[in-house]
């Protein structure tokens, strides 16, 4: 019996899901089953928390890129519009030097 998906709500027909589990586990050994269903279900949770974290953290390290691109841009802007201290402080401490001459 072939596969029956829905590709749009991407979901297996309970009939199907329940072939496949008999076909996986060995139903004549409910015991056995049991065990490696749970190692199965270990696994697969263990891979999906894994998948998620990493997806996680991913996005958590672009925002810092991205916020600390944005602070040093901001930075630069201020530091281009702000007018140079050190020139102005040199021209002054020159201007009271010529007139302590006089």
């Amino acid at each position: 019996m072939p596969a029956t998906m829905n590709s749009q709500a991407n979901y297996v027909e309970p009939t199907q899901a329940e072939q496949s589990f008999r076909q996986s586990f060995d139903l004549e050994d409910p015991a056995t089953a049991s065990e490696s269903y749970a190692r199965y279900v270990i696994t697969a949770v263990s891979l999906l928390r894994d998948t998620l974290l990493t997806h996680h953290y991913r996005r958590m390290h672009m925002h810092t890129m991205q916020q600390l691109e944005t602070a040093a841009r901001s930075a630069n802007r201020r530091a281009s519009a702000a007018p140079s201290h050190s020139s102005s402080m040199s021209s002054e401490s020159s201007m009271e030097s010529e007139q302590g001459d006089l």
